[in-house]
């Protein structure tokens, strides 16, 4: 499946372990959990496996006035994580955004 980024910087965020300890300030578990997600959307096929179980313990949020737009925590299972895997479809592959969310909230403007 093709993955898009929503910037140069989340790509490197996404695939470089240096940007990772920089952008979540060296927090281990943030950086650990990154990689597993990231592991895992470069694994699946295609879109429609992307909603299954198969990301055990990642609870795909959808986003409140956004158009197949859906959230994941990068830590599972974590409700108050600040951290914000956003998804969206886009021509069979997707596209991801990292967003520190302050205030819980669950809107995107």
């Amino acid at each position: 499946m093709k993955i898009e980024y929503e910037s140069k910087k989340i790509e490197k965020i996404c695939n470089d372990v240096h940007e990772m300890s920089r952008f979540f300030k060296n927090n281990k578990k943030l950086i650990e959990n990154l990689q597993t997600l990231m592991a895992h959307l470069k694994r699946i096929e295609n879109v429609s496996e992307f909603y299954k179980p198969a990301l055990k313990g990642y609870n795909f949020e959808k986003i409140t006035n956004a158009n197949n737009k859906y959230s994941i925590r990068i830590i599972p299972k974590r409700r108050t994580e600040i951290y914000r895997m956003y998804v969206e479809p886009k021509d069979g592959g997707v596209r991801i955004n990292i967003i520190k969310i302050d205030d819980h909230s669950y809107d995107v403007e």
